[in-house]
């Protein structure tokens, strides 16, 4: 089956590219144009079409794309919908893929015969190295392959099935947890209760509540003792307050003179300042403050005699009135040492027994009762959830169980793989032998070795291989390894796998010298078994193409906006 008619409409975002109608009738077909024609929207358009969601197009809004077969079948999609017309079957929108997966082919096939000129979106830069065997193992040894495929599923599932059950045992382990710390929990519950019930047979209940009770009544003897040292020590405070007035009291008479003098500060017979430091030397002398006459103030003087005998009369009771309160104090510290001392440790009591005690008023049968009650509700509560976490631990076992004959299944299944990835490494070793036959037919001027490994990459040359990639292979290399690749799968590939014998190139020759332009050139033109869809903008290419088999691409006049001029960056994609 090859492409009769081709018919692209809107297929673009942009105005540049009006679309294209052209009929290969199932010959190998040039499109033909300078850069902005189309060539590879034409050769997005198409791969779109055969492959879908495959590669990565974006057609514009209300794009068409048409194709015609040569077995008479039609594939439209697109606008207003997909379909896959055949001479047995219309297949609308919900089964076209389905339908042309039967017709035309399987697409990871077909995703080799669409070669495209940005050298990182070739079938062998793009595909993964599993999926690369995966094509030659369907095209060379289909048995084992869908074989392969259906234990892959399998095991795809097995894992999905392990990954839900190991999610389960996540939760039953959380669940286990919490059960546990439960039962924890219940059981100090049940032995604090157990414990309050033992007290009280033995007497010991009776002991702690003895003690509790002497404790307060310590408690309220302490308070009352340090309300009493309080009261004693604000009394001792304020008689040392009094004590030390009156000593300031037995100063005053010559304080006051002094001050008095000190604030005429001059002598009232000759008017003369008397400066305070004067003042002061004369009055410790027994001067006068004023004058300086010796014995003139002992009649001043005498006359606060009485005062300040009194004063310190006052200050020797004071001073036997502090004295007695320091005793009472040191009296009252010795009791208080003493009450504190005779207090019972309480620290060897149980907390929750006191709690318990202090919540039933110390009434020891109703504190006994009610741990009675408590521990057989623990107890009730304990069977409960011991049963709980028997039901958990056994499903954790069955999820173990469960786990691990998946494990095994998936072992199984993986070495079954294996294995069967094994017996086609012969069907592997042919469609190798095949791709490089024809990589040789195809072009003299690069002979190499080549090489799929049991990894599935692409080694190039004999003695010393390469690796396929930009680091070890030239544009041009991976361009004919690519083309070679593709017949090298249609020839090889059962027509009920992949019916479709077309493949589709854009730009093939921009990355080759001139030797290898005329060799691929010749290859593809010669090859009369599969049709090839070419785009070039290549005047030799068009030489070589005869009218009937090329369409030529025009440039249409537009008015570019700004912003959406094109570059040397994006001339590629847009040509």
């Amino acid at each position: 089956m090859k492409i009769e008619t081709i018919n692209v409409a809107n297929y673009s975002r942009n105005d540049e590219y009006p679309g294209v109608e052209t009929r290969p009738d199932g010959e190998t077909h040039l499109l033909y144009g300078p850069n902005v024609t189309g060539k590879t929207k034409t050769f997005l358009a198409l791969s779109h079409a055969v492959l879908g969601s495959q590669m990565d197009t974006r057609p514009g809004k209300g794009s068409s794309v048409g194709v015609g077969f040569t077995d008479g079948s039609h594939l439209h999609r697109g606008s207003p919908k997909n379909t896959f017309e055949t001479d047995r079957h219309d297949s609308k929108s919900e089964n076209v893929e389905s339908r042309m997966n039967e017709v035309l082919g399987r697409r990871p096939i077909l995703q080799t015969y669409f070669l495209h000129s940005n050298t990182s979106e070739l079938p062998l830069s793009r595909l993964g190295v599993d999926t690369v065997l995966d094509i030659v193992r369907s095209v060379t040894v289909p048995g084992v392959q869908d074989e392969i495929a259906e234990k892959r599923r399998e095991m795809g599932q097995r894992e999905d099935e392990r990954n839900t059950v190991v999610s389960e045992q996540q939760e039953v382990d959380g669940e286990i947890e919490e059960v546990d710390s439960e039962i924890d929990s219940i059981e100090a519950e049940r032995d604090a209760a157990e414990n309050v019930v033992r007290l009280g047979n033995t007497g010991e209940l009776e002991t702690i509540r003895d003690a509790l009770e002497e404790q307060d009544t310590a408690a309220a003897e302490l308070d009352s003792l340090l309300a009493e040292r309080d009261e004693v020590e604000e009394e001792l405070q304020d008689v040392k307050s009094s004590r030390e007035e009156l000593q300031e009291d037995l100063h005053e008479p010559l304080s006051q003179l002094k001050s008095t003098v000190a604030e005429d500060e001059h002598c009232p017979v000759c008017e003369e300042n008397v400066p305070r430091s004067t003042v002061d030397d004369r009055v410790d002398a027994n001067q006068c403050p004023l004058c300086g006459l010796e014995n003139s103030i002992e009649g001043y003087l005498g006359r606060f005699e009485n005062l300040k005998q009194a004063a310190e009369s006052q200050i020797d009771g004071t001073n036997e009135r502090v004295g007695r309160l320091n005793e009472q104090l040191d009296e009252l510290d010795e009791e208080i040492e003493a009450v504190r001392s005779d207090q019972p440790d309480l620290s060897e009591f149980d907390t929750a027994v006191r709690k318990r005690l202090e919540a039933h008023d110390r009434e020891l049968s109703a504190v006994i009762d009610a741990a009675r009650d408590d521990r057989d509700a623990a107890v009730d509560r304990l069977d409960q959830r011991r049963q709980q976490r028997q039901e958990l631990s056994t499903r954790r076992e069955e999820l173990e169980d469960r786990r691990e004959r998946l494990g095994n299944e998936i072992e199984r299944l993986r070495d079954e793989i294996s294995e069967l990835e094994g017996e086609a490494r012969d069907g592997i070793s042919e469609f190798t032998e095949t791709w490089h036959d024809l990589l040789e037919e195809m072009t003299e001027t690069i002979r190499r070795g080549l090489d799929i490994t049991s990894g599935g990459g692409i080694q190039v040359g004999g003695s010393s291989p390469r690796d396929y990639g930009p680091e070890d292979l030239s544009t041009s290399e991976r361009h004919v390894l690519n083309l070679a690749f593709a017949v090298a799968v249609n020839e090889t590939v059962d027509s009920d796998r992949a019916a479709l014998d077309t493949i589709v190139i854009d730009e093939p020759f921009t990355h080759f010298d001139e030797d290898v332009r005329e060799e691929v050139l010749s290859f593809v033109l010669n090859d009369d078994d599969r049709q090839y869809i070419l785009t070039s903008a290549d005047p030799f290419v068009s030489d070589e193409v005869s009218d009937p088999r090329q369409q030529r691409l025009e440039r249409t006049d537009v008015q570019w906006e700004l912003g959406n001029i094109p570059t040397e960056d994006n001339s590629e994609e847009e040509s």
